[in-house]
């Protein structure tokens, strides 16, 4: 409080004290137009993954000054562009974008029609305008590869849930190429959609129900917890899976662990 009299700052803080006095955030960024505060999000939050990264940047904003609101796209693209501009309209200082889809979708044409600061991460690739944090997922799906071949798989079920995302590309692309280099002679029948989970839902059964005698051993499902739920849910419709098959994806073991018949990890 420069040229305040120390006497004078010591009361108005006593008188703070006694009233319990918060300051308005809101009111103190009037100032700058910008407000203090880090916009977040995410396309769930049930997913224990983007609850582990929400911590942590929690942790960071606040370290440097900042406060972190968190709101969930809920798997929508048109929510997720509608949380972007609320977040301009609360003047956060920057917005961290993890989109539903990709650096193409709605979420991030938003961002850049309102000329909004942001960082992309995780289903994202380069960008032209905005920086971008993402995995190696070609590095990641060859792992994936390697341990589902060391297991002796001959034939495998290689599920995403888009055709339009880059990093479902690169993931499948990553996967189905090791394989080759590991045994040329392994299987992979590959279901990929951008249909609703229900639609989704319906061609995981159709596909086991005509596999015939030939059931793929393990599952590599490219993208979030929310295809593990598919496959729980058509088990939860009498839908039979061979009894031995291997679940994997590029998600947390905990977010997994769903009970089921039929399904192991």
């Amino acid at each position: 409080m420069a040229g305040v009299k120390k006497p004078n700052v010591e009361r108005v803080r006593a008188a703070m004290d006694e009233l319990n006095y918060r300051m308005d955030p809101i009111a103190s960024g009037l100032r700058n137009e910008r407000r203090r505060i880090i916009g977040t999000i995410v396309p769930d939050l049930e997913s224990t993954f983007f609850g582990a990264l929400v911590t942590e940047l929690e942790k960071e904003a606040e370290e440097a000054g900042y406060h972190l609101i968190v709101a969930s796209a809920r798997g929508s693209e048109m929510r997720e562009a509608d949380l972007v501009a609320r977040m301009n309209d609360w003047r956060v200082m920057g917005t961290i974008l993890v989109p539903v889809r990709s650096e193409k979708g709605l979420g991030a044409e938003k961002l850049r029609e309102l000329d909004m600061r942001a960082v992309l991460v995780d289903r994202v690739n380069i960008d032209d305008r905005y920086d971008t944090v993402t995995a190696d997922n070609s590095a990641a799906s060859a792992s994936v590869a390697d341990l589902l071949v060391a297991q002796n798989h001959r034939r495998i079920l290689l599920h995403g849930a888009t055709r339009v995302s880059k990093s479902i590309r690169l993931r499948t692309e990553g996967f189905s190429a090791r394989i080759k280099e590991c045994d040329p002679d392994v299987r992979i029948d590959t279901l990929l959609s951008d249909e609703t989970l229900d639609t989704q839902r319906q061609a995981i059964r159709s596909y086991f129900d005509t596999a015939g005698d030939g059931y793929p051993t393990a599952v590599f499902s490219c993208r979030s917890i929310r295809h593990c739920w598919c496959f729980q849910n058509c088990a939860g419709e009498a839908c039979v899976y061979p009894m031995m098959c291997a679940l994997s994806g590029l998600m947390t073991r905990s977010g997994c662990r769903q009970p089921g018949p039929a399904l192991r990890l």
